[in-house]
């Protein structure tokens, strides 16, 4: 249905996406640096979780504390009823807090695609986790100083899958226990307000847990 907004602590609500865009809204992020707290993301197509998986075709950026949109000309094509690039079905959107004001620095994590980041604010994207897993989820998160948690489900490569974590957004390490389930499909990630060394995972793992 769309982005909507309330600045009424939710007693009435505007929707804020154009009619010609899509409204398949799957994930929303804050730049929360010191004078850019107005620019907000939000990512399309929610590929598991409905009897359809809904498609999607972009990111799109809003630069009015979330007002009014527009998509990231880079991650759209124009083309929703095809499954053609990463940002048809987007899982999570972060932005790196310590990255300079001069740059918007973001992680997408991606279906079958993997982890994907920005450092201009989507003119250029790269894959730095999870290129050749063509794994169905993933999960993407970071601390309020900058510590990353990302993870990949279990489809492809081995070395591509799992739960891991990085200081910079680029170099990543396999934190994945040693008894962990070999065989996984969604992993989400919760970092504790109250203390961001405490970080949570719940998964979908089939044939482990109670029965």
């Amino acid at each position: 249905s769309g982005m909507w907004k309330s600045t009424d602590n939710g007693k009435t609500w505007i929707k804020t996406s154009k009619a010609k865009d899509l409204h398949s809204v799957s994930c929303l992020a804050q730049d929360k640096r010191k004078g850019k707290e107005n620019n907000w993301y939000y990512g399309t197509g929610e590929y598991w979780g409905n009897s359809a998986a809904i498609t999607g075709d972009g990111i799109y950026k809003s630069n009015d504390n979330g007002s009014s949109w527009n998509v990231i000309p880079s991650t759209y094509k124009g083309t929703p009823n095809i499954w053609d690039q990463p940002f048809d079905y987007c899982w999570n959107i972060v932005v790196n807090p310590n990255a300079p004001l001069e740059n918007d620095e973001l992680l997408v994590a991606t279906s079958q695609f993997g982890i994907l980041r920005t450092t201009d604010g989507g003119g250029k994207w790269i894959t730095v986790l999870g290129s050749d897993s063509k794994a169905s989820f993933s999960d993407i998160a970071v601390t309020s100083k900058g510590e990353f948690y990302a993870t990949i489900s279990s489809e492809g490569q081995t070395k591509n899958k799992g739960i891991f974590r990085s200081l910079d957004g680029v170099k990543w390490y396999n934190i994945t226990p040693p008894n962990f389930p070999k065989t996984y499909k969604r992993i989400v990630i919760g970092i504790a307000p109250s203390d961001e060394s405490q970080v949570y995972f719940i998964g979908e793992t089939p044939g482990y847990g109670k029965q």
